[in-house]
């Protein structure tokens, strides 16, 4: 018997509700018609449908939207990103600067604009741009944007929804602009709790970047997990930065406290706090142990900025900085029993090497007490100078420093609160 034909939904212009992707054709094609409202875009989002290119409509003389849900899915793990060493180079060259949310409507049309092999034209007309600009401006889309000599070069934009980014296109206009984009994302991604980029159809130049193709019901499991996945509509912040925060004397469990509180009033808004974890002194000896945790926070603050304003806090605290800086080069650096430490681990994707900072925090690849907290929240986070994730220099460390969890994050923000 000859296989019959795949019904193509026309969708109505009043009504947003999608077809179920089961229907789609074996090229991904769903439905036609519609429109760019906001309600449209957001209801396709969040049931694995996009918007590709228009189609002329002979029999409804107009243009109709294209709508797509293609199995499998190409999609890329936060923490499967191929960071190549040559992409980790660039970045150390320090020639590029990465924004997020500065200029939105310049990356799509510059996207627009862009020329790209064996395509004639663009799907991403004037009013894809007006569309998605409106859901920028609604928090839901967003744009990683790569600057030299702080000149537009290089960037990206997508969709957040819930857990998962959508992206949609890129451009460069300078070797590797895009690239450096895509791991700035990366970076705020596995910060901020965004564990999956769908990058909607397979191609190999994605695939050498760590993507891979899943099958549609997969990646539809992931979208329905979100209650509201729209919940934490909003501008990203412009910075990211990790701390690991902790000390051996005093009470302990306030000073923790109070540094966060601090941290919170005067660094950035503290988006996520490990558990406390309790360690034995690294590098000398002591009665006391540490009490450590790992916390992300979003700031405005630059790295030499953010740095004054931790050893300020650490002053308040109750320390002295006597082994802050070897006294020599050759001089290694020692340590002591302190109130409390506050140590820039990560920011942003940045390398930098002053001899006043050193990011990524030189040597937390040799200590536990330094990877257990941060493996706990931020495993995908790929480091831009060894080019790994968190989890796995956690489960290679060598270190055999035992390494205590003491509470959740729940745990301890209500437990010590109160304490006088």
């Amino acid at each position: 018997m000859p296989t019959a034909e795949p019904i193509l939904t026309l969708l109505s212009d009043i009504d947003t509700t999608f077809p179920p992707t089961d229907k789609a054709w074996p090229t991904g094609l769903l439905a036609i018609g519609g429109d760019y409202s906001p309600a449209r875009l957001l209801e396709a989002y969040s049931n694995g449908i996009f918007p590709w290119d228009e189609y002329w409509v002979e029999s409804l003389q107009r243009e109709c939207i294209l709508w797509f849900s293609p199995s499998p899915r190409m999609v890329l793990p936060v923490g499967e990103f191929r960071l190549s060493q040559s992409l980790a180079r660039t970045a150390r060259s320090g020639k590029y600067e990465t924004r997020l949310d500065t200029n939105f409507r310049a990356v799509i049309e510059a996207c627009r604009n862009a020329r790209r092999k064996g395509q004639d034209g663009t799907w991403i007309s004037h009013d894809v741009v007006e569309a998605y600009t409106t859901l920028h401006q609604l928090g839901v889309a967003h744009s990683v944007e790569t600057y030299r000599d702080g000149l537009l070069v290089g960037g990206l934009y997508g969709v957040q929804v819930g857990d998962v980014f959508c992206g949609e296109s890129m451009f460069h206009m300078a070797t590797d602009a895009s690239k450096i984009a895509l791991m700035r994302l990366m970076a705020y991604c596995a910060t901020h709790g965004i564990s999956l980029i769908d990058a909607q159809m397979e191609t190999a130049h994605l695939a050498s970047l760590g993507a891979r193709p899943i099958d549609r019901s997969v990646y539809l499991r992931t979208l329905t997990a979100q209650l509201n996945p729209y919940a934490n509509a909003t501008t990203w912040a412009p910075h990211t930065a990790v701390l690991l925060i902790g000390g051996n004397q005093g009470n302990r469990y306030e000073l923790l406290r109070q540094t966060l509180r601090r941290i919170g009033e005067r660094i950035g808004i503290v988006r996520h706090t490990s558990s406390i974890y309790e360690t034995a002194p690294w590098g000398f000896t002591s009665a006391q142990d540490f009490l450590n945790m790992a916390v992300v926070i979003d700031t405005d603050l630059s790295p030499t900025e953010l740095l004054a304003a931790s050893q300020s806090i650490e002053l308040e605290m109750g320390r002295i900085r006597k082994d802050a800086l070897p006294l020599s080069p050759l001089q290694p650096r020692t340590y002591s029993d302190r109130p409390m430490d506050i140590d820039l681990i990560f920011y942003d994707s940045t390398v930098l090497n002053t001899p006043q900072l050193t990011i990524p925090h030189p040597h937390l690849q040799q200590r536990q007490f330094v990877l257990q907290p941060l493996n706990e929240i931020i495993p995908d986070y790929i480091h831009p100078r060894l080019r790994l994730p968190v989890s796995k220099l956690c489960a290679t460390c060598s270190d055999p420093t035992h390494v205590r969890q003491l509470s959740t994050p729940a745990q301890h923000q209500t437990k010590h609160t109160t304490t006088k």
